[in-house]
C-alpha cells in the first residue's frame, strides 16, 4: 500500500494532503531556526498563518524532525502515513491477543487495516494527522487492561502519555475517542472506583501537559474566521442511505477538475457496508438473545458459543457492541439535528469522522465473533476466505494513489493558496491569494527612505531603515496577537486594519536611522498555557521517580 509514493517519487492528487505537507515544511523550517515550541508559519497562506497554535502537534513536529534527514517534508508526509499505519495495526493485533486467539486477532486486524474510511484517508482525503490519531487508541486500552489486572499505580503514568499523545495529535479526539473510552473505563472497572477516578486524573493531567497547545487554541480561535461561527459542521458530509447505495462517498470540493485534488471518486463499497450493518445488527440480537432482554432460540446462541478468556473480555465485547452502534449512528445523517444544535459535537466538521471510530470496535466484535466459531474449522475457513475475497474486490480499486504527478520542491516550502482554508486566517484578512508575493517582507510603502539591512526568519525579521521622512513600512505579514514591532527598543504601534493593506503589518518610522525589530512573541494566553504545561511536566516528573523510589524501597 505504501511502497508506490517512495518508488514514483511523486504526489497523487489527495484533498487535504497539500495542506499537511506545506504544514510539516513550516514546522522544519521553525525548528531550524530554532523556535521551540512552533507558533508561526511564515511561508503558509502567502504572509503566514499561527499553525503552531492550530496545527496538530505530535504529527508535525515529528515530520519536522523526519524533515531534516529526508530534506523533502512529501516523503516525510509518506513516512508518518507508513507509521500511522504500522503502529495502529500492530497496537489493535496487540489489543486483540489479551482477548481473542491470535487467528483471530490476526483477520480482525486485517480488517480493520483495510476499512474504507482508513483507505479514504489515505488515499482520497491526505487526512494524516486523523490517521495518526489512531496509533494510540489500542494502546490506551491495552494500559487500561493491564491496571484492572495488574493494579500497578505505575501504569496510569503510561496512560496519562498516552493520553496526551493522543490530544497532540488531534484535538477532535477529545470528541471522537476520549468519551468511548471513558464508557470502557467505567464498564472495565465497574467494581472499583478508584480505577475510574485514577483514569480521570490521567485524563485530567494530560490536558494540563497539553495546555500550551489547547488553551490558545481555545482562546485565540476567536481571531481567525472560524471563531466567528458557533457551528462548524459541515453538512452532507453524513453517511445516509443514499451514500451507502451510491458507488462514490460524497465529499466537499470546489475544485473538481484541478488534477492536485481528489474529489467524489472513491468506492464506498456498497456491499461492505451492508455487511457491516448486518454483522452489527446481528451481533446486537445475539447479545440481547444470551442476556434474555428478547426471547431466542438456544441452539441460535449457542452456535456462537463465545467463551470469554476473563471477565474484562466479555465487558469489551459488549462494550463494543454499544459503542460501535453508537459511533454508526453518529456518524449518519439520522443525527445531524445533534451537530446543527450542540456546537461542541459539530465543531467535528464531518459526521463520517465517527467512522474511525466505528471500524475500532467493529474490528474487536469481529474478533471475538470469529473465535465464536473457530471450532468450526470449514465455517472459519469459508468466511475468512469470503472476507479476503470482499476487502481485496472492494477494496484494490482503492489501494493506489491517482494522478501522480511531478511537484517542484518548492511548492513544498511556499504557498500563496491557504491550504487549510480560509477558516483558519484571521477575521480581519481575506483570502491570502489575493496580496502579491513579497519575499523580501519589508517595503516601504509612503515617504522617503532605505531598508539597509533585512535578517528574515521564520517569526521575526530585523531591519536597518534609513528614512529621510517619516515612512510607512508594509512588513506583509499577517497580523496576528503576538506580533510586535520594536523601533530602537521602543515598542510601536502597529496598524492592520488599513483598508488598502487589510490585516497586513504595518508601521510609521520616523526620520533618522532606526533598527527595526518585528517578531512574533507569546500573549498572556500562550504564557500561561505553557506555564501549565511545564507545571504539569515538573509534577510529572517527580510523581514519577517518587513512586518508583518508593518501588524500589518495598523491595
Amino acid at each position: 500500500m505504501m511502497l508506490e509514493p517512495f518508488l514514483y517519487g511523486t504526489k497523487a492528487a489527495m484533498l487535504d494532503a497539500n495542506a499537511h505537507i506545506l504544514t510539516i515544511s513550516q514546522f522544519y523550517k521553525a525548528l531550524g531556526d530554532g523556535e521551540f515550541p512552533v507558533m508561526w508559519a511564515d511561508k503558509f497562506a502567502n504572509y503566514g498563518l499561527p499553525l503552531g497554535t492550530i496545527a496538530h502537534q505530535v504529527p508535525n513536529y515529528l515530520g519536522g524532525l523526519l524533515t531534516f534527514i529526508t530534506h523533502n517534508p512529501l516523503t516525510s508526509y509518506y513516512l508518518l502515513i507508513l507509521i500511522a499505519l504500522i503502529g495502529s495495526a500492530v497496537g489493535v493485533y496487540l489489543l486483540l491477543i489479551l482477548l481473542v486467539s491470535s487467528e483471530a486477532a490476526l483477520v480482525a486486524t486485517t480488517i480493520y487495516t483495510f476499512a474504507t474510511y482508513r483507505i479514504t484517508n489515505i488515499y482520497v482525503r491526505g487526512a494524516m494527522p486523523e490517521l495518526f490519531m489512531t496509533i494510540w487508541i489500542a494502546y490506551i486500552l491495552i494500559a487500561l487492561i493491564r491496571i484492572q489486572r495488574d493494579h500497578r499505580p505505575s501504569s496510569y503514568f503510561l496512560l496519562t502519555i498516552l493520553f496526551t499523545l493522543l490530544i497532540l495529535s488531534h484535538p477532535m479526539s477529545l470528541i471522537l475517542y476520549i468519551p468511548f473510552i471513558l464508557i470502557l473505563s467505567v464498564g472495565i472497572f465497574k467494581d472499583s472506583r478508584t480505577h475510574i477516578w485514577g483514569v480521570g486524573i490521567s485524563l485530567i493531567a494530560a490536558g494540563a501537559l497539553s495546555a500550551y497547545y489547547l488553551l490558545p487554541l481555545k482562546l485565540e480561535s476567536k481571531y481567525l474566521y472560524m471563531g466567528a461561527n458557533n457551528n462548524l459542521l459541515v453538512y452532507d458530509q453524513s453517511v445516509d442511505w443514499a451514500a451507502i447505495s451510491s458507488p462514490s462517498l460524497r465529499y466537499a470540493c470546489t475544485e473538481l477538475n484541478y488534477i492536485f485534488w481528489r474529489c467524489a471518486d472513491i468506492s464506498f463499497g456498497k456491499l461492505e457496508v451492508i455487511l457491516v450493518i448486518v454483522i452489527g445488527i446481528c451481533a446486537v440480537i445475539w447479545l440481547l438473545m444470551r442476556m434474555r432482554i428478547i426471547p431466542g432460540s438456544n441452539r441460535v446462541t449457542n452456535y456462537f458459543r463465545i467463551s470469554f478468556s476473563s471477565d474484562i473480555a466479555k465487558r469489551i465485547f459488549v462494550l463494543s457492541v454499544g459503542c460501535a452502534s453508537i459511533a454508526f449512528l453518529l456518524s449518519s445523517s439520522l443525527t445531524e439535528y445533534l451537530y446543527a444544535h450542540i456546537s461542541l459535537l459539530g465543531s467535528i466538521q464531518i459526521p463520517s469522522r465517527f467512522l474511525s471510530v466505528y471500524y475500532f470496535f467493529f474490528a474487536i466484535i469481529i474478533a471475538f465473533l470469529y473465535d465464536s466459531i473457530s471450532h468450526r474449522k470449514f465455517i472459519s475457513l469459508l468466511i475468512l476466505s469470503i472476507l479476503s475475497v470482499l476487502i481485496v474486490t472492494l477494496q484494490f480499486p482503492q489501494i493506489y494513489g491517482k494522478n501522480y504527478t511531478h511537484i517542484p520542491m518548492g511548492n513544498f516550502f511556499f504557498s500563496k493558496e491557504n491550504y487549510h482554508g480560509l477558516m483558519v486566517q484571521p477575521k480581519w484578512t481575506i483570502d491570502s491569494r489575493s496580496y502579491p508575493v513579497v519575499p523580501e517582507k519589508a517595503l516601504i510603502m509612503s515617504g522617503k527612505g532605505t531598508i539597509e539591512k533585512r535578517i528574515l526568519k521564520n517569526a521575526s525579521r530585523r531591519y536597518l531603515i534609513h528614512a529621510d521622512t517619516e515612512v510607512l513600512v508594509n512588513d506583509h505579514t499577517f497580523y496576528f496577537p503576538g506580533w510586535n514591532v520594536y523601533i530602537d527598543g521602543a515598542d510601536t504601534e502597529i496598524q492592520f486594519q488599513d483598508p488598502s493593506y487589510r490585516g497586513v503589518i504595518t508601521f510609521q518610522v520616523p526620520p533618522g536611522k532606526h533598527e527595526v525589530l518585528v517578531i512574533y512573541e507569546d500573549t498572556k494566553v500562550r504564557q500561561w498555557g505553557k506555564y501549565i504545561s511545564l507545571i504539569s511536566l515538573a509534577a510529572f516528573i517527580f510523581l514519577l521517580f517518587r513512586t518508583r523510589m518508593v518501588k524500589a524501597d518495598l523491595k
